[in-house]
């Protein structure tokens, strides 16, 4: 199906830019992200070097503009708050802003 398609490259782009805006450049010469998940969720979970990140929040982070700091902030919270069996607070989202 064409939309399929097209949303699979868009999701491609803003891989792209994610990776680049918060690894660097060098990291999308090595083969250091790639797209995990079943078929038919190909999108879903974004995986650079040993971090992962689902769609949702590679949009938002891009959307509004969320700094290195930001993001890694978030991420590490959400790992400490897993090992007690945790969720946080406030969303990705409500945090940046």
């Amino acid at each position: 199906m064409k939309e399929l398609k097209q949303f699979d490259l868009a999701c491609d782009e803003l891989a792209i830019k994610f990776v680049n805006k918060y690894f660097g450049k060098d990291y999308l010469f090595d083969d250091d992200y790639y797209w995990i998940g079943s078929d038919d969720e190909d999108r879903e979970v974004l995986a650079v070097g040993d971090y992962f990140f689902n769609l949702d929040m590679i949009v938002d982070a891009l959307r509004y503009k969320a700094t290195k700091k930001d993001l890694f902030d978030y991420y590490d919270m959400e790992i400490e708050l897993s090992y007690k069996e945790e969720k946080p607070e406030i969303n990705f989202r409500n945090f940046i802003k």
